[in-house]
């Protein structure tokens, strides 16, 4: 469809033409963002939502595996990470699957099953934030009862449903710069760095707002 907004996707790996690769296969069904390390895969997921993330095993530096690990330890959830891998570290993605991978895909692989196994990824975390985390439940009023402004709140109910900056600015019809702005205030009042811990506190203050009723 015509001006449909593209799902927002995160692609790891330190070779360059695997970049290259990635966007002629992906580039049109999604809004894909590269980084060449663990390190700029961790921030990039602190500072914006990305639903899926592609990550390769074997990096310089910061490994695929611990990657993993931090991506889980910021709570990035319900982040799905897909794991690429090679037959020669397949023990390795199998525990990654442990430690919280969604799937990994064996290099090389079909333009299909990558294809396929993205949209079960994005299945997935469509599920868990909108059926687990319910954070639509969550009024704007009470979130001004929290000390969130008008706007802040309902920029703070969009953002925990996972919409991009881009996505919150269009549907309020007010500039990106705008909501980077209402989003500062929004972690300062609700005392949370990143993106997807907004997500995780709006669970609790849903959880809290149940019992309260």
């Amino acid at each position: 469809m015509a001006g449909r907004l593209k799902k927002k996707l995160l692609f790891v790996d330190d070779d360059l033409e695997m970049h290259s690769g990635m966007r002629f296969i992906l580039d049109t069904d999604y809004d894909l963002t590269c980084v060449f390390s663990g390190e700029e895969a961790v921030a990039a997921s602190a500072s914006e939502i990305f639903p899926v993330v592609l990550l390769d095993l074997q990096m310089n530096g910061l490994s695929g595996l611990e990657t993993l690990k931090l991506l889980l330890k910021a709570e990035n959830d319900p982040q799905k990470v897909i794991i690429l891998t090679g037959n020669d570290t397949k023990e390795s993605a199998i525990k990654a699957l442990n430690l919280g991978a969604f799937r990994y895909l064996l290099k090389p692989f079909q333009k299909d099953e990558l294809h396929d196994t993205l949209h079960a990824a994005f299945k997935r975390y469509r599920f868990e934030r909108d059926v687990l985390l319910r954070p639509k439940q969550i009024s704007s009023d009470y979130l001004k009862e929290l000390g969130l402004g008008k706007r802040s709140a309902e920029i703070a109910l969009l953002a925990a449903q996972g919409e991009s900056n881009r996505e919150i600015a269009n549907q309020l019809k007010i500039t990106e710069r705008t909501v980077e702005k209402q989003m500062q205030g929004i972690f300062s009042v609700l005392n949370v760095s990143s993106r997807a811990k907004l997500i995780v506190t709006m669970h609790g203050l849903n959880a809290d707002r149940q019992i309260a009723l």
